[in-house]
């Protein structure tokens, strides 16, 4: 009963990540796409996202939209100058995969250290949004959210899967010091 119970914990954390994941892939492609028309159409096109007191289309152009440039990580010319919503693409596919990544050893503790990576960046990112930029952008908000709830739910992952390790464990210990 309890390694079934231990089992089911852990599909409804695996399902949690892959709904999250995919949720990111779709708001990053947003993103892409408001970028790429704001640069194609500039005043002529206003974003879903854009409203009377925000822009999110501002926020999405800036300079700070290529971050790995900006942190002077990558040049300008570089192939690998892409945009901030190009990589939460590359990161946030990540999570989709869990069904497969579920079987590699260790696989909490990675989604657990991407998810923490994508948080720490996540923080810059909206410290840039309210005290640099100073505007609002809602695309923005939604994958600070979502990469959120991929570390709790990663850090949830990793706990279940230590609580079943010390249950079998501890049984195998229980069973073994009996004889």
């Amino acid at each position: 009963f309890v390694a079934l119970q231990v089992q089911r914990t852990m599909l409804k954390h695996g399902t949690r990540l892959s709904v999250l994941g995919a949720s990111g892939v779709a708001v990053s492609i947003y993103a892409i796409h408001v970028k790429r028309q704001k640069m194609k159409l500039h005043d002529g096109y206003v974003a879903l996202c854009d409203s009377e007191t925000f822009s999110c289309s501002q926020v999405l152009t800036s300079e700070y939209s290529a971050l790995l440039s900006h942190l002077n990580l990558v040049g300008k010319a570089s192939i690998l100058n892409v945009s901030n919503a190009h990589l939460g693409v590359l990161a946030y596919s990540l999570f989709p995969l869990y069904p497969v990544v579920r079987k590699m050893p260790y696989h909490a503790q990675f989604y657990t250290a991407v998810s923490s990576c994508m948080v720490v960046a996540m923080v810059y990112l909206a410290y840039i949004l309210a005290f640099v930029l100073r505007d609002f952008c809602i695309v923005c908000v939604a994958t600070y959210v979502i990469t959120g709830a991929l570390l709790w739910s990663s850090l949830n992952l990793w706990q279940a899967l230590a609580t079943r390790r010390a249950r079998i464990y501890g049984t195998i210990y229980i069973t073994c010091s009996y004889k």
